[in-house]
């Protein structure tokens, strides 16, 4: 019986498809291998490919936020902070921060499965660089794991000296029956 339950909440979990998006849909990769991604912007703004260095929804973040990481140690603080709900945890990253930056989007504690956060795009303007991160969010028909989950990705790009912008936008997505 519990295994036909759980092939049941199986089945309607993977059976979950975006319908409403505030932003422009884009592929996932769910791997915590790094992904590079690269994607087309309006013009006058110059695209910036990045990297995933890693993501997850059982990162130890509590609070929303986003963190522009320039040193080793903050990148092994937060790097500890994704991993603090893991017995063991992958290596370090080796980063040269001369020629790179790091940034943690994370959209703290969710009392539910089905939350996700992936960054869309990072594009550069005249005056800043700005990083769009997508809040994947399950419609109330959804039905979830009743697990409290931290979704989080952690990012590297080419370094910049102009000023980092977050713009956060929520995705909705409704769950076929």
């Amino acid at each position: 019986m519990k295994q036909l339950i759980y092939l049941l909440i199986g089945v309607m979990f993977l059976s979950c498809k975006p319908t409403q998006s505030t932003t422009e849909n884009r592929s996932k990769n769910p791997t915590e291998q790094a992904t590079n991604h690269e994607t087309s912007s309006p013009s006058g703004f110059k695209e910036i490919s990045f990297t995933t260095l890693a993501e997850g929804n059982n990162g130890g973040f509590l609070e929303q936020k986003n963190v522009v990481v320039k040193s080793e140690e903050k990148l092994q603080e937060i790097w500890n902070e994704a991993y603090s709900n893991f017995m063991k945890k992958p290596p370090l990253p080796k980063i040269n921060f001369e020629t790179s930056v790091v940034v943690l989007v994370a959209i703290g504690e969710r009392n539910n499965g089905g939350f996700s956060v992936k960054v869309a795009s990072v594009t550069e303007h005249e005056n800043n660089l700005m990083i769009i991160a997508e809040e994947n969010i399950p419609n109330d028909n959804c039905v979830t794991t009743s697990m409290i989950s931290y979704p989080y990705e952690i990012i590297e790009f080419p370094a910049t000296h102009k000023k980092i912008v977050f713009k956060n936008v929520e995705k909705i997505y409704d769950c076929e029956e």
